[in-house]
């Protein structure tokens, strides 16, 4: 799936792209839609511009979705129909219990102090 800027700016925003294949990271992938105009990805800094299967992370980006280096602990959520900041407080037992799950980790004891500061 392509991000509606990568689309308009990269495909001109021609709709036929719909279907086609595109090779990303020698990886032939087929275009199956695009993004809303003004969803961005769930990074801030970064637009994303392909949207890939998460089972493929590997593959295309070399990120282990069980390494915690590559994939770190997040939460993401959309709920229709709710405030940002009502999904958020609603979600936020089950992210910090995550993160109380993550320092208990055998990988945390080798964190820096202004890794575990921040975490």
């Amino acid at each position: 799936m392509l991000g509606y800027d990568h689309w308009k700016t990269r495909f001109a925003g021609d709709p036929s792209i719909i279907g086609r294949e595109i090779l990303v990271n020698d990886h032939k992938l087929t275009i199956v839609g695009v993004a809303q105009p003004g969803f961005q990805g769930t990074e801030r800094l970064f637009p994303t511009q392909i949207y890939i299967p998460i089972m493929m992370a590997k593959e295309i980006e070399g990120k282990r979705l069980d390494d915690r280096a590559t994939a770190g602990p997040g939460l993401r959520a959309q709920a229709p129909g709710r405030l940002p900041r009502t999904t958020r407080a609603s979600l936020q037992p089950i992210f910090h219990s995550i993160l109380a799950w993550e320092v208990l980790q055998k990988e945390f004891s080798r964190a820096s102090a202004y890794s575990r500061s921040s975490f």
